[in-house]
């Protein structure tokens, strides 16, 4: 019905189900799963993990959400994906080569200079800001996701 839902996520005969946190269920090796109440249809591409983060607000963190922040030189706004995968991450600012990674992280979609900043070319965001992982990054506010908010996947600076 287009309402977002918590729990466990089920796969039956090619339909994807989500069983509500808190609803009893059974599993019986002879008949397998049973349940007591209902499981909710829902498409398998919209189901984001939760990524045992919270932001600013202690909202839950789910992958597919998008997050802004201020970047580590703290004058450029960014907008980020929230994935959960391999990333290459590289803490040292560029210094040494990037470590592959697995985990949850923030993948730039687009930033935003101030006004002030603009004039400054070449202040952009390292190469080391654009995948990292979720936990390196101080405060962060859940502004949508990706398969709600889809413009909020395209708009502004790049760099």
């Amino acid at each position: 019905n287009g309402e977002w839902i918590n729990g466990i996520l089920f796969n039956a005969k090619e339909h994807w189900y989500i069983i509500p946190h808190g609803n009893e269920y059974d599993f019986d090796p002879v008949e397998g799963l049973a349940f007591d109440v209902y499981g909710c249809e829902v498409d398998p591409k919209t189901v984001g993990q939760f990524t045992g983060v919270t932001d600013v607000n202690d909202t839950k963190v789910f992958e597919g959400d998008v997050i802004k922040y201020m970047s580590f030189m703290g004058d450029i706004e960014c907008i980020s994906e929230v994935k959960i995968g391999r990333y290459i991450q590289d803490g040292s600012r560029g210094e040494y080569q990037g470590v592959e990674c697995y985990g949850v992280y923030a993948k730039i979609l687009h930033c935003k200079k101030p006004d002030w900043l603009l004039e400054f070319e070449e202040i952009q965001i390292g190469d080391y800001e654009k995948t990292m992982s979720l936990l390196e990054i101080d405060k962060f506010e859940i502004i949508g996701n990706v398969y709600d908010n889809p413009e909020l996947l395209k708009d502004g600076d790049t760099d």
